[in-house]
């Protein structure tokens, strides 16, 4: 059958006539329906190409937003990353500083907390020195005292020969004659020295008591700013512990981003190839129909003239007949 057809349409073709028979035209009706369903298949493939063709399309439009998106949150966790960074070195130069300025602190308070000291303790001395002068005049005082005591008890023994005997009195009258004639000079310049030295231990006191106070006064600023400085420091060694935290956080979520990114990448790239592929299976499809199409079409035109030439035939046996 194929080689029949092949040598009718080669004539036909070629001299535009042929001799037809029956035969011949069932051979073309039936190479047309052929060729008919060879189309039919031609463009439903077509149309199944063409659908897939639209979901690769689709797919490829979804990938390339999810691409978009990976490619944004890319660029929003690296910004993070650096903001990270930057905030986490801020904190390590404001820790550096607050630990100079906690350093500087306790310095200069440990300076006047020793000066505060060396005060206190020229104030013990000159307050341990006073008490010492007090001592001796209190001693002098009561040198003089028992002096008098003893005076006075030797008088009453001079004074009273009939109780205490000759003897008794006579010997009371001569110790007191040597008490009386003991100088007085000594005790009474150690007392006016002790004197002179217990007036100038006043200011000296008060000026170590004042130096002292001084330098307490002058510490507690120091004092403060230490206190203030390792509160500082504590609260900026937690937020520089909270933004390493955050920064490697947001390491990672740069890492997660990239690989995010890469996929999606990846997903776009086989989207792309995938709809290519689809492209161009569906216009290998549409060649085939178009093909199929045209062998049908010239299959009709020569079937359509196989048909025209036999009714001739019969029209001309017919009038054969009649004559």
């Amino acid at each position: 059958m194929a080689a029949l057809l092949n040598r009718l349409w080669t004539s036909f073709s070629g001299r535009g006539g042929l001799e037809f028979d029956l035969d011949d035209v069932d051979g073309i009706v039936a190479e047309e329906n052929a060729a008919r369903e060879a189309e039919t298949a031609a463009l439903e493939r077509e149309e199944a190409i063409l659908d897939l063709e639209a979901e690769a399309l689709e797919l490829e439009e979804k990938a390339a937003r999810a691409a978009k998106l990976a490619a944004d949150a890319n660029e929003v966790a690296l910004k993070e990353e650096r903001e990270a960074e930057e905030a986490d070195a801020e904190l390590k130069e404001r820790l550096a500083v607050l630990k100079e300025a906690e350093a500087e602190a306790k310095r200069n308070e440990k300076a006047f907390a020793a000066a505060e000291d060396e005060a206190a303790k020229k104030e013990a001395e000159l307050e341990a020195l006073e008490e010492e002068i007090k001592a001796s005049i209190a001693d002098i005082d009561e040198q003089e005292r028992a002096k008098e005591e003893e005076i006075e008890r030797l008088q009453g023994i001079a004074d009273d020969q009939d109780t205490h005997g000759q003897v008794e009195s006579s010997k009371a009258k001569h110790q007191i004659s040597t008490l009386e004639q003991e100088d007085p000079m000594p005790l009474q310049k150690a007392r006016l020295t002790n004197q002179a030295l217990l007036r100038r231990q006043a200011p000296l006191i008060q000026a170590a008591k004042g130096a002292r106070f001084e330098a307490k006064k002058a510490r507690k600023p120091y004092e403060a700013a230490r206190v203030d400085a390792e509160r500082a420091l504590e609260e900026c060694e937690v937020a520089r512990q909270n933004a390493d935290r955050e920064r490697m956080e947001a390491v990672e979520a740069r890492a997660e981003a990239d690989k995010a990114k890469a996929f999606a990448a990846k997903s776009l790239s086989t989207a792309k190839s995938s709809r290519t592929n689809a492209t161009k299976q569906r216009r290998a499809a549409a060649k085939e129909r178009e093909t199929a199409q045209q062998k049908r079409k010239d299959l009709q035109a020569l079937r359509k003239k196989a048909e025209k030439e036999l009714a001739r035939k019969e029209k001309a046996a017919a009038a054969a007949a009649t004559a």
